[in-house]
C-alpha cells in the first residue's frame, strides 16, 4: 500500500530462475494487479509478447516491451511501474518510482494425482515509504 492506499503486485506462476542473460520466464497464467483507481483491476497478458517475468541477481521485473509493469531493485527497497505492452496496464502504483514498505510473497503449491506442480508466487507490494529492514534479493531463494 502506498501513501495514497495503492496495493499492487503480480502473480509469478513458476519458480524464479535467475539468469545472467535477459531471459524471460513464465506463461500466459501470469498477471499484474492494482487498486489505484479505487477498485481492484487485474491485467492479464495481451498476447503482444511473452515478456512475463525477468529475474537476475540485480532485479526482478514483470512485463516488458517498452517498459516493465513492475520492477524491483536487488535490495527490494526501490521499484518502478510503467505501462507495459505485455499486460496492457497503466502505472500500478500512484507514482512511477516508489520505495517499498513491505513485500508479501506467498507460495501456493497444489497437488493432483500424486504430482506436485511448481509453486505459484504472489508478489504483493505495500508502498508506504522507507522500510525498517535491510536485505539483499537472493535470486536463488526458493519460495516453498
Amino acid at each position: 500500500m502506498d501513501r495514497k492506499g495503492a496495493v499492487f503486485g503480480g502473480l509469478v506462476e513458476a519458480p524464479l530462475k535467475p539468469s545472467t542473460k535477459k531471459r524471460y520466464q513464465g506463461s500466459n497464467d501470469t498477471f499484474v494487479f492494482t487498486n489505484t483507481p479505487g477498485r481492484p483491476i487485474i491485467y492479464r497478458p495481451t498476447g503482444v509478447n511473452r515478456y512475463f517475468t525477468l529475474c537476475s541477481s540485480e532485479y526482478l521485473a514483470l512485463g516488458g516491451g517498452n517498459h516493465f509493469s513492475l520492477y524491483l531493485d536487488s535490495d527490494l527497497l526501490n521499484g518502478s511501474s510503467l505501462a507495459s505492452e505485455t499486460y496492457g496496464n497503466s502505472c500500478l502504483s500512484h507514482t512511477q518510482e516508489f520505495e517499498v514498505k513491505e513485500i508479501e510473497a506467498l507460495s501456493l503449491t497444489y497437488f493432483c494425482k500424486n504430482y506436485i506442480f511448481g509453486p505459484r508466487v504472489w508478489l504483493i507490494l505495500f508502498n508506504l515509504g522507507p522500510t525498517k529492514f535491510s536485505c539483499k534479493f537472493d535470486p536463488y531463494l526458493r519460495f516453498l
